[in-house]
């Protein structure tokens, strides 16, 4: 802000007579810098000497009188200085604080300063009312914008994540945002491709940067062969040395992503254009393995923590803890993408479950600030993974107890938690996969609460209290942490609510009893739920003792080398397991919304949800409309 506005701040703050915040008279895309101070006056004049103002201004008599003149210059107030001794002067507000501080808003999004305008509404004399309306034009300002440079026009989408960004090492992601901008910066061998009408039937790999692949009859030998003239992003060309150093870097890491290869023997390069997998036992999983995020290949020699360079159709322009810039990869062996740089801001200090994405110009910014928020929705991503509460066994506490854990299922029932809270709860789960909740049983059989309080009772449970962690930047999180506690509550189990902004299951596993969490699988859900059941990243095996992780990982054995039945069939089981013992209390399955203008076109989702950002273009030329 300019100094004269943060003066005017400090003198209406300090005086507190400018009329409370309403929307019809400070509203944003409405005000008038040149109304008329008889029509505008927020309230009467207020006597007030220049030593006062001097002396919480903290500058000297004749600096006050030079910061009033330039107040009144702009319009920011009317002053009337004293006659005469004993006759005080008089000072009248013609604007108030937090109409100043939306016109400075205004102006910093005017002039492209994101970080700028987001700092604003982290100030204290903004009420949650306007709070409200200023973040409403910030998502404004998040969409695409497109304006003609010397080199033609050029289209770019700005959107905001309420996280701060994690790392972006395909040897360590183990996060959706990461996942998914890893699946617009790099590529895999193989792509998964989805059926939309029946999950369950046998899947499809399409080509990526591997053209043909071939197993021999017992699937212990995988053979890829590569295509030809593939570029990364500084300009080397792709060969079979590069899908070796990838896998033999996360074995030299011992990365999470490692477990599949469990049973590697070793990789076999032929020429630049080929190589073989060979496997000590069958692998009939390897397509699946191929086309995961941890095998995002990689140009040999490269450390992807100081720079991340792929083939996939756009390349990091830069990357800052404030926000990442992509820009498109011009020879990018697929398609080109249509937008030209994708801008992602990163504000983890605000929170919102939601996404939107607008068409505006950016050579008109009092016009994009009037503009109403996009109403369209994009076709809801139903995506595989659900909310959920995992106990931490690998700290002491009444969680080890069975009939606790199952006073704590009939707490946690995600039929009730649907019915009373709903929101984006899309239905309750019984399964990480919604398709397998619509015919499970979902929570505990229906009880009375003093039933429930007899078993409480003979469970062990002597009063003592639990931390439960949930993550605070999501606000669906925090009223269903709420709830959990009043349930428990009205049952005298003591809870205390452990909010975190980031995950860390090292300080959580310390601390909390409890963790509610929500996962997210990828549209391979096959890898996506085997990867959370077997990966020392994933929650499960974090949170269970290693007897628990020796069961899961029993019902597991040999996962890779059965057919997709028979692994279906394992996954069931583990399930199962977990439902049996109560180790895991399901909570409901999550609907996904974004919110679109109607000239972005090319509407696709990818994995988690998120639009792919390489189908996305503008209907409009130049933005006009």
């Amino acid at each position: 802000m300019e100094p004269y506005e943060e003066h005017f701040i400090k003198i209406a703050g300090h005086l507190g007579k400018e009329l409370e915040y309403k929307p019809e008279m400070t509203d944003l895309f409405r005000v008038e810098l040149n109304t008329k101070p008889e029509s505008s006056a927020y309230a009467g004049p207020l006597p007030v000497t220049i030593e006062q103002l001097s002396e919480f201004l903290n500058c000297t008599p004749r600096n006050v009188k030079i910061i009033l003149r330039r107040l009144e210059e702009l319009g920011y107030i009317r002053w009337e200085a004293g006659r005469g001794r004993g006759h005080k002067s008089k000072i009248q507000f013609i604007r108030s604080r937090h109409n100043v501080i939306a016109e400075a808003f205004r102006r910093e999004l005017g002039k492209g300063h994101i970080k700028e305008a987001i700092d604003l509404l982290g100030r204290p004399e903004i009420c949650d009312r306007q709070k409200e309306e200023l973040w409403g034009a910030l998502n404004a300002e998040m969409g695409i914008s497109s304006h003609t440079s010397a080199a033609g026009g050029t289209d770019m989408m700005q959107m905001i994540r309420y996280r701060a960004p994690g790392s972006f090492d395909p040897a360590f992601v183990y996060t959706a945002f990461e996942a998914y901008i890893l699946g617009q910066v790099c590529s895999t061998l193989v792509r998964y491709e989805r059926n939309e009408e029946d999950p369950f039937k046998e899947t499809s790999f399409q080509p990526e940067l591997a053209h043909l692949w071939e197993t021999n009859e017992d699937f212990t030998r995988w053979t890829f062969y590569l295509r030809k003239g593939v570029r990364f992003h500084h300009g080397k060309t792709l060969t079979a040395r590069d899908v070796q150093f990838t896998v033999e870097r996360l074995e030299a890491l011992e990365s999470p992503g490692l477990w599949p290869f469990q049973d590697l023997d070793r990789l076999e390069v032929n020429g630049d254009y080929a190589l073989s997998f060979i496997f000590r036992r069958p692998n009939r999983f390897m397509l699946h393995i191929v086309g995961s995020f941890p095998l995002s290949i990689l140009p040999e020699g490269t450390d992807p923590r100081e720079r991340l360079v792929g083939t996939g159709p756009f390349s990091i322009g830069s990357l800052t803890p404030d926000n990442l810039r992509l820009t498109a990869f011009d020879g990018y062996y697929g398609y080109r993408p249509l937008l030209d740089e994708v801008r992602i801001w990163f504000f983890p200090e605000m929170a919102s479950s939601e996404r939107h994405y607008q068409v505006s110009s950016a050579g008109n910014p009092e016009e994009l600030l009037s503009r109403p928020l996009p109403t369209g929705i994009c076709p809801e991503y139903r995506a595989a993974g659900c909310k959920y509460v995992l106990f931490n066994f690998r700290k002491k506490g009444p969680q080890h107890l069975d009939g606790f854990r199952e006073v704590l299922r009939w707490v946690y029932n995600p039929e009730v938690l649907w019915e009373e809270l709903g929101g984006n709860r899309l239905a309750p789960a019984s399964s990480f996969l919604p398709w397998k909740s619509k015919t499970g049983e979902h929570g505990a059989r229906p009880v009375s609460v003093e039933e429930v309080k007899q078993r409480l009772e003979t469970s062990g449970y002597d009063g003592q209290e639990l931390v439960l962690a949930f993550k605070s930047i999501m606000k669906e999180e925090e009223e269903e942490a709420e709830w959990i506690r009043r349930r428990c509550e009205s049952l005298g189990i003591r809870i205390s609510l452990a909010p975190y902004k980031e995950v860390d299951f090292e300080s959580m596993r310390d601390a909390a009893d409890l963790v509610l969490a929500e996962e997210a699988l990828e549209e391979d859900w096959e890898w996506g739920l085997i990867n959370l059941f077997l990966s020392s990243y994933g929650s499960i095996q974090f949170f269970l003792d290693t007897e628990q992780s020796t069961r899961i990982k029993g019902v597991l054995e040999g996962y890779m080398e059965h057919s997709q039945e028979e692994r279906h069939f394992m996954l069931d089981q583990a399930e199962q397991l977990l439902k049996d013992q109560n180790w895991l209390l399901y909570g409901c399955h999550m609907n996904k919304k974004a919110f679109y203008d109607q000239d972005l076109q090319g509407l696709q989702t990818t994995s988690f949800g998120f639009l792919d950002f390489s189908k996305l273009w503008i209907k409009s030329p130049g933005g006009k409309r």
